[in-house]
């Protein structure tokens, strides 16, 4: 393994970048539009989508974010 990152032996760098960047972006249009009509009443602090995005941004592990993202939303709803 190289790069420093977990899953680098799985697909390269620069596929991860752009999973993450993907995932970023649709949780900044969550936020911005869909939390407006009533979609976004989490009970934890910090809310479900900024504890998505936190993980996504820090996390070496894409697999492990979303996994942590997922049950965090589940246990949420």
């Amino acid at each position: 393994r190289s790069g420093g990152r977990s899953n680098d032996w799985i697909l390269g760098n620069e596929a991860y970048e752009m999973i993450r960047e993907a995932l970023s972006g649709s949780l900044k249009f969550y936020q911005k539009y869909l939390t407006l009509l009533g979609f976004g009443s989490c009970r934890y602090y910090p809310t479900c989508s900024e504890y998505a995005k936190w993980q996504i941004q820090t996390n070496p592990n894409i697999f492990k974010a979303l996994f942590s993202s997922i049950l965090r939303i589940l246990r949420c709803n």
